[in-house]
């Protein structure tokens, strides 16, 4: 259980950390539009809200030993 634990946190961080990347990155496009660019900033915001949000699940249901 422990282990899949750590493995859950490592993907939750990982995804956190590109979304966190993405966001500043913005579009890969060579000459983004800026309705591109918009898209961008909302699915960052989303990879970076929702790895949040796993994480607090997993840090308040965690055991305490």
């Amino acid at each position: 259980m422990k282990t899949l634990r750590i493995i859950l946190w490592i993907i939750i961080c990982i995804i956190f950390l590109l979304g966190l990347l993405y966001f500043f990155t913005g579009s890969l496009e060579w000459f983004p539009t800026p309705e591109q660019q918009e898209k961008v900033k909302i699915a960052s915001l989303i990879m970076m809200i929702v790895p949040a949000i796993c994480g607090g699940i997993l840090f308040f249901t965690r055991k305490n030993h």
